[in-house]
């Protein structure tokens, strides 16, 4: 913020330049040389159209007459002014460039009748160089930063699949133990169901032969018997 004789300005956050007051000689930059007063803030539409913003600003006049001058300060060291400064006979009613060597300006002030600004050996071009630097060397180290973690995060992947592969070796050989123990009983089982059926079938042929050597027994016995009869009664008859 800055005030001049008749006229003051500032500079917002965002880069926008605002005056008001006394517009005599073009010192508020809306392009109007003499005119009404403007009583509120009013933004230069200027910086707007082209896409410029401003850092600092400096409000002077004259006390000898109405009117003054204003110089801004942009973000990438230009200097600007409106107004009429220097040459009573010369007035710029919107914002010109003032040409200032190749020198970083550090901070800028107006006065009744002059300007001045404060600057250091460091070019302006160096600054911006040390910048990029900095944002390089930024870059760089957030890119390792990224590069360590996508590689913690590989080992963790190939850790995990490690112990996945453990896992179904482990589970594989599990399941090998169980088939090779459930093999022999199996087998055993086979073996029983297969020599159960011929266990059986020995058991009842051989129960079927006692059967039939009973049945000749007893027909052989009766067959006997009946013989001794037949010899018995002719007996009788020959001795009758």
């Amino acid at each position: 913020v800055d005030s001049g004789t008749n006229h003051s300005g500032f500079v917002t956050d965002t880069g926008d330049v605002y005056t008001w007051g006394d517009p005599s000689h073009g010192c508020l930059g809306h392009g109007n040389e003499f005119g009404e007063s403007v009583d509120v803030p009013k933004r230069v539409q200027y910086f707007v159209e082209h896409g410029l913003r401003a850092v600092a600003i400096g409000c002077g006049g004259y006390v000898s007459w109405s009117g003054g001058f204003t110089i801004v300060l942009l973000d990438d060291n230009r200097l600007f002014y409106f107004g009429r400064l220097g040459n009573r006979s010369v007035h710029q009613m919107i914002p010109t460039q003032v040409i200032v060597p190749n020198r970083l300006i550090l901070s800028i002030a107006a006065g009744e009748d002059w300007a001045g600004i404060v600057t250091c050996r460091h070019t302006y071009q160096q600054e911006v160089e040390e910048e990029e630097e900095e944002e390089e060397e930024e870059e760089k180290v957030e890119e390792e930063e990224e590069q360590r973690e996508e590689e913690q995060e590989q080992e963790q992947e190939q850790e995990q699949q490690q112990d996945v592969a453990v896992a179904v070796v482990d589970d594989a050989a599990r399941v090998d133990e169980g088939q090779e123990q459930q093999q022999p009983q199996e087998q055993q089982s086979a073996e029983v169901q297969v020599h159960t059926p011929q266990t059986q079938t020995q058991t009842q042929t051989q129960t079927q032969t006692q059967t039939q050597t009973q049945a000749q027994a007893q027909t052989e016995t009766q067959e006997q018997q009946s013989t001794d009869v037949l010899h018995h009664l002719e007996r009788l008859k020959l001795d009758s």
